[in-house]
Formats: structure tokens, C-alpha cells, sequence
């Protein structure tokens, strides 16, 4: 009986490797198929129609753990992806369409947490793009149109945050840096450079007015804390020096005036 039972199945093993990786009279691809390489590790296996993949095709690493895993939605052309690191952890997920990345994809860090959610359209990085810190907060809000950034721009930083506008991957239009939820700077970008008036705070309290063009600082004023607090351009200020707690101002006309901030 044991030896009928071996030449049946060493009979039936040829036949069931013969149905796998079959091509039709057309030179299609059909049914099942399991692709290796010269080592004889399994590099993928899926199934074929007429040509086109259908179901769930999955790819390995050579050690033969689970590489990445499309699941085609429509035949050949649509399919969601999810690709793992050597340890099985999820990396990435999104979609495919026709081979190229569509719609939302989740990029995960090594402990498994969601660092980059993106979107694209046939390839193209266009819509919103979102950063992750390692605790889940949100660190920067991009958008994108055409693979380059393109609208509304945050990104978190110590103690505050940045709020901006891009166009054609410059900064441009108006801008902003917030600290303890109060504004440290403002002023507008003009195709990626500073232009017109910028104002820079120290809380409550407007210490430095600048004024721009085309990415060349032009003059800058600063607060002087005197009896009556004044805005004076540094090109007036022939030189200063601290005494005690106080800074003494010398102007270029050669008036004093006690900077009295402390």
C-alpha cells in the first residue's frame, strides 16, 4: 500500500508543477504562477488571466519571508500595495494604478506607526501630504500639485509653528512664525524671497521692523526701551554698549539714548 501511495503522488507531482506558469496559444500567461530565481527561492507568486494579474500576488524576500503583497481590485491595472520590512512590519500602503502610485499612501516607521500619509494622481504627488512625529502628532501639512509644493504650508517647531504658502515649490504670499501660541514673525515671500516689510516679535511687543526686496535686506529697525520707547533704523546707530543692566545707545547724529529693557 505505502509504495502505491508514493508512485501515485510521484506521478501526480510532474502533472501539478505542468499546471502552473502556463501560457496560451496567444503567448498570455493563465493560471497560477511561481517565479525563482537561479537559487531556487520563490520570488513571487500570483495568477494570471489572459495575460493581466488577478487576485492577490505576493513577493518574498530570499529568505522567503513576505516581501510586499498586491491585490488587484481590476484586472492588471488596479491594485492596493502593502510592503513589509524583513521582520514583517508593515513600511507602506496605498494603491497602483496601471503601475503607478494613486490616490492616499500610508508610509509607517520601524516601530510600526504611521510617519507620512501623501496622495498622488497617476504617479504625480498632488494634494495633501501630511508628517508624523514618532507620538502621532502632526509636524507639517504640505500640499503638492504636479510633484511640486504648491498651497498651504504648516510645519511644527520648537514651541510654535510655521505657517506659509508655496507656489511652484517657492514660498510666496504671506508668512508667519508663531511661539508659545503668539506671533515671533511676519511678512510676505515673493517666489521663494523675502520682500516688503517684516515685523519680529518678543511677545507682546514689536522688537525689529525690516524691510525687503527681492531677498535683500534693505533696512532694519529696532525697539529701543528709552523713557519713551522708540523704532530706530541700525543705519542710525553709530555704536552701543551695555552698563550694568542697561545698553547705551549712540546714535549717528551723536544723541544717547539708555536702552532701559530689563
Amino acid at each position: 500500500m505505502r509504495t502505491r501511495i508514493i508512485t501515485t503522488l510521484l506521478a501526480i507531482l510532474p502533472l501539478m508543477a505542468m499546471s502552473q506558469n502556463m501560457m496560451d496559444s496567444q503567448g498570455r500567461r493563465q493560471g497560477k504562477w511561481v517565479k525563482t530565481d537561479k537559487n531556487n527561492r520563490k520570488v513571487y507568486e500570483g495568477t494570471f488571466k489572459d495575460g493581466l494579474e488577478v487576485g492577490t500576488f505576493t513577493y518574498y524576500y530570499s529568505d522567503g519571508t513576505v516581501r510586499m503583497k498586491n491585490t488587484f481590485l481590476v484586472d492588471g491595472k488596479y491594485c492596493s500595495h502593502e510592503a513589509y520590512d524583513k521582520n514583517g512590519k508593515l513600511m507602506a500602503k496605498g494603491f497602483y494604478n496601471q503601475k503607478n502610485r494613486d490616490s492616499i499612501w500610508n508610509i509607517y516607521n520601524a516601530e510600526g506607526k504611521l510617519l507620512k500619509s501623501e496622495t498622488y494622481k497617476m504617479g504625480t504627488k498632488t494634494g495633501k501630504s501630511v508628517l508624523f512625529s514618532a507620538k502621532g502628532d502632526t509636524v507639517e501639512i504640505q500640499y503638492w500639485n504636479d510633484n511640486k509644493k504648491h498651497g498651504r504650508w504648516y510645519r511644527k517647531v520648537l514651541n510654535g509653528y510655521l505657517e506659509g504658502n508655496y507656489a511652484n515649490n517657492l514660498l510666496d504670499g504671506p508668512f508667519a512664525e508663531y511661539r508659545n501660541n503668539k506671533v515671533a514673525a511676519e511678512g510676505r515671500y515673493s517666489e521663494g524671497l523675502r520682500n516688503g516689510q517684516w515685523k519680529h516679535y518678543d511677545g507682546n511687543n514689536l522688537e525689529v521692523v525690516e524691510k525687503w526686496n527681492n531677498g535683500n535686506l534693505i533696512d532694519r529697525k529696532v525697539l529701543i526701551y528709552s523713557e519713551k520707547p522708540q523704532i530706530i533704523s541700525t543705519d542710525e546707530i553709530a555704536y552701543f554698549y551695555p552698563k550694568g543692566k542697561k545698553t547705551i545707545v549712540i546714535t549717528m547724529d551723536g544723541n544717547t539714548i539708555i536702552d532701559d529693557e530689563n
